[in-house]
């Protein structure tokens, strides 16, 4: 669905994520106009790529070639690796990349993944609430991601996002501006301070204070509250959700 409606945006994540040449990228565009969806697009481009016409011109070849290179650690995942269902009643996903070694294969799969729940949202497929959490987020929604634009146009739709990183100068300024709570544990880098600093206010007696806070203690910045403030969490009693302001 999300190729056949969405070429461009399909088109974009590769682009971006896999640093295509404006050669590549055309070229995905043009064997793209073809596809029709009845084999996955995976096996779609596979055949498409791997194979130039001797008629092509030299430049096309040879673009071909170097994009099937690019390509081809995603094109010959596993299908189960590359492919995911969204399920009919609300429950708990766990989608585990961990398998995938490749940093930039698995950059990839994760924004599609995330480009795919997006679309079935905005076109009314998927009809409730949902949250998307992402782990070490700096991987997915860095400086250069092309969806993280997602994080501020997608509330309207009832998706929302919780994004965990232990590298805050690493994600999209886009992202870091338009999360609106903001739960800091300790932080030591003067460059990942900065980054928070930028984001949102925080008091210098606070900030100061976040290089040495122990473990279960956050600053909580919320837009409810004037300030941000600091927070202990009793592990002991986390399952009840038990929070105690400091």
């Amino acid at each position: 669905g999300l190729v056949l409606k969405d070429t461009q945006g399909f088109v974009e994540i590769l682009d971006t994520s896999l640093d295509l040449t404006p050669a590549q990228s055309y070229i995905l565009s043009k064997i793209l106009e073809g596809y029709d969806g009845e084999q996955s697009v995976w096996e779609y481009l596979a055949s498409s790529l791997k194979n130039p016409y001797l008629s092509e011109a030299a430049w096309e070849r040879e673009s071909k070639l170097a994009l099937y290179r690019k390509l081809r650690q995603l094109l010959y995942l596993p299908p189960k690796r590359r492919s995911y269902t969204l399920p009919d009643q609300p429950t708990i996903a766990i989608i585990n990349l961990s398998r995938i070694t490749n940093t930039r294969i698995k950059k990839v799969y994760a924004h599609l993944i995330i480009k795919t729940i997006a679309f079935y949202i905005q076109h009314g497929k998927l009809r409730r609430d949902t949250v998307i959490v992402v782990d070490e987020a700096h991987n997915v929604f860095d400086k250069d991601s092309p969806i993280a634009f997602l994080i501020s146009e997608v509330r309207k739709w009832r998706l929302g996002f919780v994004i965990a990183t232990q590298s805050p100068s690493f994600v999209s300024s886009n992202v870091m501006k338009n999360t609106n709570t903001k739960i800091i544990h300790t932080i030591k880098s003067s460059i990942d301070l900065s980054t928070l600093s930028r984001s949102l206010y925080i008091p210098r007696e606070i900030e100061e204070k976040i290089p040495f806070l122990p473990p279960g203690r956050a600053v909580v910045a919320v837009s409810e509250l004037e300030w941000p403030v600091i927070v202990d969490v009793d592990v002991d009693v986390l399952e009840k959700g038990c929070v105690k302001i400091a």
